[in-house]
């Protein structure tokens, strides 16, 4: 995806979750927990029928968060996957990530078939979340105000809203919310990747349990999700 650098005004969050039990939020139409590989081919444990092709990935055993094991990512493999076609509006995203490094990586992105919309999700140098989409007009980058920590699992959830809103929580939090998103995120011809994305380095470090829902999950979604144990 295309470089993403300027600022708009978000407001951050630091509430914590509330207390929730062991629910997975219904209705997710994707989760990729990385023990079910066939080869390169990780399966979609939903359905079967989005199962995605990973390039210049393993899998590790030693360093999860969930099941047997998780995905691995290098910067200088070209590590990704692509997930196909998503809406970028009425969505939400969900992963544990570990970093291993500092290095900007990108956790996944897309851009539209003409590649001058892109969107995506990246680690940026100082170990921030960096939300951004742009295009041949103009640009917005959103950044946490939480840095993640080297050598932990770390949960994020993204979601927008039919409406155009984003969302970013960090383990439960709510950290950033903003709808001064330009331009809008109402492309319906996005195609995503999983992991490294054209144009960045990749990120060095895990994934797990990749979940999509087809909806803006709530705070009590989020909280959910973050508690549930996916074993």
């Amino acid at each position: 995806m295309n470089n993403i650098s300027s600022m708009t005004s978000l407001i951050h969050f630091s509430a914590g979750p509330p207390p929730v039990t062991n629910i997975l939020p219904s209705g997710y139409a994707r989760l990729y927990k990385f023990d079910n590989m066939s080869g390169n081919t990780t399966l979609d444990s939903v359905s079967g029928t989005y199962n995605i092709t990973m390039n210049n990935t393993t899998l590790s055993t030693t360093t999860k968060k969930y099941g047997i094991s998780s995905l691995q990512i290098s910067p200088s493999a070209y590590s990704r996957g692509s997930l196909g076609r998503f809406p970028t509006t009425g969505l939400s995203f969900g992963m544990w990530t570990y970093l291993s490094t500092l290095d900007n990586g990108t956790l996944f992105g897309g851009s539209d078939s003409s590649l001058i919309y892109s969107i995506g999700i990246t680690i940026i140098p100082n170990s921030k979340i960096s939300l951004g989409t742009s295009d041949n007009i103009g640009n917005t980058t959103l950044d946490s105000s939480y840095k993640i920590p080297l050598f932990t699992w770390t949960h994020l959830v993204w979601t927008i809203s039919t409406s155009g809103v984003w969302s970013l929580y960090i383990n439960g939090h709510l950290n950033i919310q903003s709808a001064e998103i330009y331009p809008s995120p109402n492309n319906t011809n996005v195609y995503f990747d999983l992991g490294d994305s054209p144009g960045n380095s990749g990120l060095n470090g895990f994934l797990d349990s990749f979940i999509y829902y087809p909806y803006a999950l709530t705070q009590s979604d989020v909280s959910h999700l973050f508690y549930y144990n996916l074993n």
